[in-house]
């Protein structure tokens, strides 16, 4: 299936992990602790959502895809 397309602002992350709290198998944090997306499955479309809206910087941006089915 389609994924969406997730944008990560790196300078704006703060390391947060709201995004592994609501997203954990789209999401993973690198050596510094900023927010990445995982390689194979990643959560339901609508979990991926709230991971993004979580964020405190506003560092992650969505873009859906358009089947409306899982990321």
């Amino acid at each position: 299936m389609n994924r969406p397309k997730i944008q990560i602002d790196q300078d704006a992350c703060i390391g947060a992990e709201n995004c592994l709290r609501y997203a954990p198998a789209t999401f993973e944090t690198d050596e510094r602790g900023k927010a990445r997306t995982r390689d194979g499955d990643w959560d339901p479309v609508e979990s991926i959502r709230i991971a993004v809206e979580s964020c405190p910087m506003g560092a992650l941006a969505l873009q859906e895809v358009e089947n409306g089915g899982r990321a």
